[in-house]
């Protein structure tokens, strides 16, 4: 998948790397690098996972920390089931995300 990359609040937030696994019963997880350039010319990294089904239900985030989170918003970000990379790049570069 191509290298993303947005402007973001003070800082260049780039998509990398992305990869998609598939498991039982449609269930997906998509994994991508994430790399926040911020303007003092420091940068940090960190891996972003969602975790969905290709047929509909619920999507969860597992944030960076650990912690999980549903953002199940497809009129945000189009259908999971569609293509779960693309939810994954317009998730992570979403202004309202922050």
């Amino acid at each position: 998948m191509p290298t993303m990359s947005k402007r973001l609040d003070a800082q260049t937030v780039t998509v990398s790397d992305i990869r998609k696994v598939s498991g039982i019963a449609g269930q997906v997880s998509v994994t991508a690098t994430v790399t926040y350039e911020h303007d003092n010319g420091e940068s940090e990294t960190s891996t972003w996972q969602l975790v969905g089904n290709v047929n509909g239900g619920p999507v969860v985030a597992i944030m960076p920390s650990g912690g999980q989170t549903f953002v199940s918003y497809s009129e945000r970000f189009g259908s999971f089931g569609a293509d779960p990379c693309e939810y994954l790049r317009r998730f992570v570069l979403d202004e309202e995300t922050w």
